[in-house]
């Protein structure tokens, strides 16, 4: 499902592990407990996306943007991968 636009998606508790979601848009969806383990999710844009519960491990979020996201932790992002091109919430960066 690369490129795919799930913008301001009502995601609840979605299962997309293993996903490819590189470069979807995904911009103020509800990721609220999304099972989003291993998912491709390479520059993705997650702008005020909300991340609460949402589970990460393993998540290539290389490149992603995640400005805004809402309820994002840094538990979240320490078992996802990223690298200097991620965009982390200002309270996060």
């Amino acid at each position: 499902m690369p490129r795919s636009d799930w913008s301001k998606g009502r995601l609840v508790s979605a299962r997309f592990a293993r996903t490819n979601l590189t470069k979807a848009n995904l911009t103020e969806a509800i990721l609220r407990d999304a099972d989003l383990r291993f998912a491709i999710m390479r520059e993705a844009d997650l702008r005020g996306a909300d991340m609460f519960g949402a589970i990460l491990e393993g998540a290539d979020l290389r490149g992603a943007d995640l400005t805004g996201a809402l309820n994002l932790t840094k538990a979240q992002i320490d078992s996802a991968i990223i690298d200097e091109t991620t965009k982390l919430p200002a309270d996060l960066a």
